[in-house]
C-alpha cells in the first residue's frame, strides 16, 4: 500500500542530518516511475503453476491499486518536498540570525 512505499523511501533520509531527513526522505517519494514498470510487467507477464492454466502475475484489481497508491504518491511528493524544504530553511535561516555566522547546508 502507500503507506509502507512512503516510510520506506522517507526512511532513506536516515544517514542524512537530523534537520534533513525529512527533506531527504520527501524528495524520494516521487521517484515511482520504475514502480509502474514492475506493476505493468507483472500484470502482463503469465505464469504456468503446476497443473494449473496459465495465470497472470497479478490480477487488475492489485494492479489498480498499486498505479492509484504510486499516483497519489507521485502528486503528493512535491508538496511535502516543498514544506519540510521550507521548514528547513526556515531553521537554518534562525540558526544564522542567532549565531551571526553564514549558514551552511
Amino acid at each position: 500500500g502507500i503507506g509502507p512505499c512512503i516510510l520506506t523511501k522517507i526512511m532513506s533520509g536516515i544517514a542524512a542530518k537530523p534537520s534533513q531527513k525529512m527533506v531527504v526522505g520527501t524528495a524520494m517519494v516521487g521517484r515511482g516511475e520504475f514502480a509502474y514498470l514492475v506493476a505493468e510487467t507483472a500484470k502482463s507477464t503469465l505464469y504456468k503453476s503446476g497443473e494449473k492454466p496459465y495465470g497472470r502475475m497479478m490480477s487488475t484489481e492489485v494492479y489498480s491499486v498499486c498505479v492509484w497508491a504510486l499516483l497519489l504518491s507521485t502528486i503528493c511528493a512535491p508538496f511535502s518536498f516543498q514544506y519540510f524544504l521550507t521548514l528547513l530553511t526556515r531553521e537554518k535561516a534562525i540558526e544564522k540570525a542567532a549565531s551571526g555566522r553564514e549558514c551552511v547546508f
